[in-house]
């Protein structure tokens, strides 16, 4: 997962990269996304539309019970376990 700096750096590296060679196209870009990706973590994954799965805001807490986190920010009950937040307004 890349904090929100670290998914900064990523995007203005291929914005960067997609301004030095327009004509590449998208599979290219990847690539490069990839390559950047793999400096900042040490692991690398498949070229291809993953990388925006990686971004740790589109995600929500980490479930206190099973430690696995909430698909979204707003999410009230973990998808994995079944564990439910209950908020008190």
């Amino acid at each position: 997962m890349l904090e929100t700096d670290e998914w900064t750096q990523l995007i203005e590296f291929c914005e960067l990269q997609k301004s030095a060679a327009p004509n590449q196209n998208q599979r290219r870009w990847l690539v490069f996304a990839n390559d950047f990706y793999c400096r900042l973590t040490g692991e690398s994954f498949q070229p291809g539309n993953y990388i925006w799965l990686v971004r740790r805001d589109s995600y929500g807490r980490v479930c206190p019970d099973c430690g696995k986190l909430y698909r979204t920010p707003r999410a009230r009950y973990c998808a994995e376990c079944g564990h439910n937040i209950h908020v008190i307004a």
